[in-house]
């Protein structure tokens, strides 16, 4: 039988590396970016978690990852359902002088299982995938370490607030960044981001994300009427006037530039998603007598 027709499949590597440091390139967020697993633009989701764009039908995939370190092992759980993942691949590490090598590197395998329903093709597929991913991991942990890159300095004025929003741990970004008297907000959509519960209308869903916009400035040391600009994003345009009306109630003070454009939105049941960007207002200094 050959490869390509039996139900599982394996493939390893000699690699020059402390097993150490290569259970923790198969096993990491960090590492596992780097070489895929069947994933691009793979990144955290959560502790054991992560998302991306599967390489074989171009639709977001996950993976949970279980590490036995005791064992040299990483089980990898995949699917379209985070909620229903299923365990299809496998990696080992074994110290080099378990199996005669030289001491101080270790020998890496990867493994997975065909399902039942698997046609042939997508498992020839899947097996030339983890060849080229096995060479990578090989490649990786050959390569000298790359030197550290040097530190970004910030501005001193520069600070990031969070809002505890699931998305901004997700994507990595900040809910706010203030910059001097300028604050930037990010899109911010009608959601109570400790019970992810939306609302059901549009304008109740404005009156939300505006809730958590104004306590992003509150803690900037600013407030809605500091607002000098909105960007609006709404997938219907019949609640354009729903939205644009709760606008209008709560920065009318303010009179800021307003851009509003009818776009899908990421997140399911969304139907409005607010971007601000304000400056502080400081009183001007007294004059010099």
């Amino acid at each position: 039988m050959s490869p390509t027709d039996s139900l599982s499949y394996s493939t390893a590597r000699w690699c020059p590396a402390p097993p150490a440091a290569a259970l923790e390139h198969l096993s990491t967020a960090a590492g596992i970016a780097r070489w895929n697993l069947g994933l691009t633009h793979c990144h955290a989701a959560g502790p054991g978690l992560l998302t991306g764009i599967s390489l074989f039908d171009g639709v977001q995939a996950w993976l949970q990852v279980q590490v036995d370190a005791a064992r040299g092992l990483v089980d990898y759980a995949v699917g379209a359902d985070p909620q229903a993942l299923s365990p299809r691949f496998r990696a080992s590490v074994r110290a080099g002088e378990q199996l005669g090598y030289a001491q101080g590197g270790c020998v890496v395998t990867l493994e997975a299982w065909r399902t039942a329903d698997m046609a042939q093709p997508r498992w020839q597929q899947l097996t030339r995938t983890l060849d080229t991913e096995i060479d990578l991991v090989a490649a990786q942990l050959t390569a000298a370490p790359a030197a550290p890159a040097a530190p970004v300095e910030q501005p001193a004025t520069r600070r990031r607030i969070s809002s505890g929003s699931p998305w901004e741990a997700l994507a990595g970004y900040s809910r706010a960044v203030v910059d001097g008297d300028w604050i930037f907000v990010s899109g911010t959509v009608g959601q109570d981001f400790a019970t992810l519960v939306m609302p059901d209308s549009a304008a109740a869903q404005t009156q939300l994300a505006l809730d958590t916009i104004a306590r992003a400035l509150r803690e900037a040391d600013a407030n809605l009427d500091d607002v000098v600009q909105v960007r609006v994003y709404i997938p219907h345009r019949e609640d354009v006037a729903a939205v644009s009306g709760v606008l209008k109630e709560r920065l009318g003070a303010a009179r800021p530039t307003n851009t509003t454009v009818c776009s899908p939105l990421a997140l399911d049941g969304a139907r409005v998603e607010l971007e601000v960007t304000a400056r502080r207002i400081r009183p001007s200094p007294p004059p010099i007598p």
